[in-house]
């Protein structure tokens, strides 16, 4: 696998960023950043992410669900920074389906590392039906469901 996931060379994690990537490590990959506008969440929650990425191999399906397109596109940028690019899973389903199915069975069958899917909440809160397992990142202690409960089914009927 040639995926890469890893923070850009300028970004450097401040103190209690990474003491809040130490506690969810430390709480099992669990656990809400509750910081304030901007102080890093989604750098923070990306760090995470590598964090988990490397503890799994190299291995990740990252589900970012934000309450607000143009918080969707923030983190899509931001994923990118991090050497991967996500599916934006919002909007029409016809325009972002087949790349998510696609992603997910070349990661279940071992050809992909990382697979990234940025939606947004009005996208999960409507049945969305495509279903894989989740290492998840609400991007606010709103989230109402979480992604894995739509994707989990499809990691399952795909492999």
């Amino acid at each position: 696998m040639s995926d890469i996931f890893s923070p850009p060379e300028w970004i450097e994690a401040r103190p209690y960023q990474q003491q809040a990537v130490d506690s969810w490590a430390k709480a099992g990959g669990s656990g809400v950043l509750r910081m304030a506008t901007g102080t890093g969440k989604t750098i923070t929650g990306l760090l995470a992410a590598v964090r988990a990425a490397s503890a799994l191999e190299g291995r990740l399906l990252l589900v970012v669900a934000a309450p607000y397109q143009h918080l969707v596109d923030q983190w899509a940028d931001e994923i990118r920074e991090f050497g991967a690019e996500p599916v934006f899973a919002y909007q029409s389903r016809k325009d972002w389906q087949p790349r998510l199915e696609r992603q997910i069975l070349e990661y279940n069958q071992g050809s992909r590392g990382i697979c990234t899917v940025v939606t947004s909440h009005n996208t999960v809160d409507g049945g969305c039906p495509i279903n894989a397992p989740a290492c998840e990142w609400p991007s606010d202690a709103h989230c109402r469901r979480s992604p894995s409960s739509w994707l989990r089914s499809y990691a399952e009927w795909s492999s």
